[in-house]
């Protein structure tokens, strides 16, 4: 899913970052693709935070449902783009 935050969705503080996944599921969230592919629970949300606190600048950011929920220094390590074991 690729996704264009508005500016003041990416100038949302970290710890704001569940406000705007929660924007982005009312927005997307009944998408086949999405809905059908997020087979690890949690993995889009954290590839939001993950992008937003260390890829904010970036355009667009590329949200990935098949991609698994690790921890967050893994995400963070994979690019926020961690790939499944």
């Amino acid at each position: 899913m690729s996704v264009v935050p508005t500016a003041a969705g990416r100038a949302l503080p970290n710890e704001q970052a569940g406000a705007l996944y929660d924007q982005l599921f009312a927005l997307k969230g009944a998408d086949s693709n999405w809905r059908d592919n997020e087979n690890s629970a949690g993995s889009m949300r954290q590839q939001l935070s993950c992008v937003l606190v260390n890829y904010r600048s970036k355009t667009p950011w590329n949200l990935e449902p098949f991609r698994p929920a690790l921890s967050d220094s893994e995400t963070r390590g994979a690019g926020c783009n961690p790939v499944p074991r």
